[in-house]
């Protein structure tokens, strides 16, 4: 997020400084995870039945905002497997509501693209979904476990190709001057509109006057907004997720889908067709 908002706003004739506490942007959070650009399919048990749309706008987007940050075209990402989604015996929702759901994010997509135009990865697909025939399912997913499961055309990219695109973009962008291996203290709304960054960078502690101030941080973000006066209204729900990425021989690459179980703590599986996998879970903490 950090690295695509300097860019919108060095391409408007904005100075940016882009702190950053690693040794170059995008290396936490924004390149540790499993890069699904989500339809929504996931969010069944939305109450308020919101976040599919919030989440398919982005993702629908996602291809036009890359090509028009850095030049790159959305096509030279490389993409996981598509997605299935898998529903467990002891799931939230019964087949019958996650099945309503995706009917319901079919027509949210289509409606988006009518209006907009973005297209998914820029290709055009009839139907983004389709639940998954007795047979096809239990050739992927235990029949003892599982109830059934839905093929969707959702995907992940490679967080590492995205990195790449925007860092070097970033990095032949004049008007943006990185700040790196600097971590931010606190921020100040001063009486003037303006607001104060302190920030330690390399042992040595320095503030800085901006007239607008974005925070794109992951960890510790809360706590630097309340130092800028932002409350912490909350509640909020903790989630812990482990994560691992493996290497696997190729021979085998194609057997495995990309899977997500629905609805509870299951995790995910992102096949990227080249041997890697990435692989998260929700460890039971007592």
């Amino acid at each position: 997020m950090g690295c695509c908002l300097a860019l919108e706003l060095a391409q408007r004739g904005y100075r940016v400084d882009l702190v950053d506490l690693g040794s170059a942007p995008m290396t936490g959070a924004s390149l540790h995870n499993e890069g699904k650009l989500h339809l929504g399919y996931v969010y069944a048990n939305d109450p308020l039945k919101i976040t599919h749309g919030l989440m398919l706008r982005g993702s629908l987007a996602f291809s036009h905002i890359i090509e028009k940050l850095t030049g790159c075209a959305a096509e030279a990402l490389s993409s996981s497997q598509p997605f299935q989604y898998y529903v467990p015996i002891d799931s939230q929702l019964s087949m019958t509501a996650i099945g309503d759901h995706f009917h319901e994010v079919e027509q949210a997509i289509h409606e988006q693209i009518k209006n907009f135009g973005h297209l998914y990865f820029n290709r055009k697909y009839d139907r983004y979904f389709k639940q998954n025939l007795p047979d096809a399912h239990c050739n992927s997913f235990s029949p003892e476990l599982t109830l059934g499961s839905f093929k969707t055309e959702e995907r992940s990219v490679c967080t590492a190709d995205v990195a790449n695109i925007l860092c070097r973009a970033v990095g032949k962008e004049p008007n943006i001057n990185c700040i790196l291996k600097t971590r931010v203290i606190a921020a100040e709304r001063l009486s003037s509109g303006e607001v104060e960054i302190e920030s330690n960078g390399g042992g040595k502690v320095s503030r800085a006057t901006y007239s607008c101030v974005a925070n794109c941080l992951w960890d510790d973000r809360l706590r630097i907004d309340e130092t800028a006066g932002i409350a912490n209204d909350g509640p909020w729900i903790s989630r812990y997720k482990a994560t691992i990425s493996i290497s696997a021989p190729t021979v085998s690459c194609n057997r495995i889908p990309s899977a997500t179980g629905i609805l509870g703590p299951y995790g995910d599986v992102v096949n990227h067709r080249d041997g890697s996998y990435y692989i998260s879970w929700y460890p039971w903490i007592a």
